[in-house]
């Protein structure tokens, strides 16, 4: 019990300079983990934003390429709509409920598709005015199909109306994040109704 007592009694406890160094070394440590926590953080919200656009982006061009399968023709114009890098008008061959091309006075009908771009937004009208179409419900709409476009090239292997293939090219881009993001996405579609019947 002695040798206990002597051995507390010996200690001259910590000194002042030896505790400011020792909250020192904890407070760095303490930054340095809250620093990588928050740069964790950052990229986690960036990766999944990243991913959100990505997902939005090709969604959207799948969609854009499955109409253009599905197109007649690329008409060089419609109502106020002029194909150009920015514009795309689609004339497709308007489907009944049963598949089945629709009619009218020995001539096909047709729907119009056109896809444009408005500031940083993709566009997509509907015009299928045929009351037997299957887009007739949508007829007259005009939808945004995809926000934060930087821009959009369509690209044409001939001028309209005699074109077959269009390559899409599209970046997106979020500038709200801390670290802003960009993503390229492209796609071709090829007409495939191109027969007027």
């Amino acid at each position: 019990m002695d040798k206990i007592k002597r051995f507390f009694s010996n200690q001259n406890g910590l000194t002042l300079m030896e505790l400011i160094v020792t909250l020192a070394i904890i407070s760095i440590m303490i930054l340095v983990v809250a620093e990588v926590y928050v740069s964790g953080m950052v990229q986690s919200k960036a990766d999944m934003k990243k991913a959100q656009l990505q997902i939005a982006g090709k969604s959207s061009l799948e969609g854009v390429t499955r109409n253009i399968k599905l197109a007649s023709k690329v008409e060089a114009t419609y109502d106020v709509y002029t194909t150009d890098s920015t514009h795309l008008i689609l004339k497709i061959p308007a489907i009944d409920s049963s598949e089945n091309f629709i009619y009218s006075g020995g001539a096909r009908v047709n729907d119009y598709i056109v896809y444009y771009l408005d500031g940083k937004n993709l566009h997509k009208v509907i015009d299928a005015p045929n009351v037997s179409s299957r887009l007739h419900s949508q007829d007259g709409s005009d939808d945004i199909l995809l926000n934060n476009v930087k821009s959009i090239n369509f690209g044409y292997d001939m001028p309209a109306p005699n074109t077959v293939l269009v390559n899409i090219n599209i970046t997106v881009e979020d500038i709200s994040q801390k670290v802003p993001i960009e993503l390229n996405l492209n796609a071709n579609g090829r007409l495939r109704n191109v027969q007027e019947g």
